[in-house]
């Protein structure tokens, strides 16, 4: 049993198959805060600038080597 230090939603970081080899290191989830705003700075090809709009709710995928910070 794995037991998370706060809660909040599991979140995958990356898509698993069947016997998938893994290393040791590989960060599979991370832990997503339930109710938190987050502001995120993205960069949007051009060709989607159209489909963009301020408000707009979004899925974001984490990526490795993420850095976080919070403001209080």
């Amino acid at each position: 049993m794995i037991t998370a230090p706060a809660d909040g939603k599991l979140v995958f970081l990356k898509n698993l198959a069947e016997n998938q080899y893994l290393k040791a290191t590989d960060t599979l989830f991370a832990l997503m805060p339930v109710e938190e705003t987050f502001i995120a700075a993205v960069d949007i090809p051009v060709r989607g600038m159209g489909k963009a709009r301020i408000g707009q709710k979004v899925i974001l995928k984490l990526m490795r080597n993420l850095v976080c910070w919070k403001e209080r």
